[in-house]
């Protein structure tokens, strides 16, 4: 499977480099989001895992429509079944996006990236895969609209 997602991001990449106008480079969009997954246990009442997320994304573009990046998760994982343990994991790695839709007000975006890192959420710490380096990939569909008509600039810089 790791395969295939690796030769759909060298397809990306190849039609991105030889289909970019004179467009290229010309915006670098920043990311920053959060996320908290609590995880009830139905029987013995209350939360039995949570995990805070933090994730932060880089990315330019090579065309009107494509944009290559970086993506970064911090994930902490607490776990309060005996014995409780709280600890910290990574992802990082490379993504592509392409605008599916994109005008002034609403963006549709689809995101494809492998990621490398040491989460692993089905693991407890006595698995040898808890602390391994481990390979995902991911795909990601997102979804922006625009609540105000003025043009803001906060989050998209051009670059020259």
């Amino acid at each position: 499977m790791n395969k295939i997602l690796l030769i759909a991001l060298f397809i990306g990449f190849y039609q991105a480099f030889f289909s970019q106008n004179e467009k290229f480079g010309d915006v670098l969009q920043v990311g920053l989001s959060t996320f908290y997954i609590p995880e009830p246990n139905t029987q013995l009442g209350g939360i039995q895992n949570t995990e805070w997320s933090i994730s932060s994304t880089f990315t330019v573009n090579m065309n009107s429509k494509w944009h290559i990046g970086l993506r970064n998760y911090l994930v902490r994982f607490e776990s309060f079944i005996n014995p409780p343990f709280a600890s910290w994991h990574y992802l990082l790695g490379p993504t592509v996006r392409y605008d599916i839709l994109s005008d002034r007000r609403s963006k549709l975006v689809i995101e494809a990236g492998i990621f490398y890192g040491n989460y692993c959420s089905t693991c407890v710490q006595s698995d040898e895969k808890y602390k391994a380096d481990l390979v995902y990939w991911g795909l990601l569909a997102e979804y922006n609209f625009q609540l105000f008509k003025k043009k803001t600039t906060l989050f998209t810089h051009r670059i020259l």
